[in-house]
């Protein structure tokens, strides 16, 4: 169970999530949550550089990522850990590293974004 009191992100307004979610750059990061969860993988913390927030849900890791400029993102699967890095504000470039655990799953995503930018699907 998660341990609320670890993690208490300030609340944005209601209706934040909704107006955000459909941003490229918080689109990106669901994508490659959703990926890797239907992989195994959990988040295990979100690393600024400075301090790391643990304990997300995908809304929680969308909210603390999009007040940042650049961030590793760390996944768990059993014993197993990953990461990925990415930089707001350069989609379709916004994964900009990752871990070569994950390379099955992370490469056709890269693949994806690159297609929907010169595809025009911006």
């Amino acid at each position: 169970m998660r341990n609320k009191a670890q993690f208490q992100p300030s609340r944005p307004p209601r209706d934040w999530y909704d107006k955000r979610k459909n941003h490229p750059d918080i689109a990106a990061l669901r994508t490659i949550i959703r990926r890797l969860r239907l992989h195994g993988w959990r988040i295990d913390f979100i690393w600024d550089g400075e301090e790391s927030n643990t304990h997300l849900t995908t809304k929680d890791a969308c909210m603390v990522a999009s007040n940042l400029d650049s961030y590793h993102i760390h996944f768990r699967r059993g014993k197993a850990t990953s990461w990925v890095y990415l930089i707001n504000g350069q989609f379709p470039d916004v994964i900009c590293d990752f871990s070569v655990n994950i390379e099955p799953i992370m490469g056709p995503i890269c693949d994806r974004f690159e297609e929907m930018w010169e595809g025009g699907n911006r």
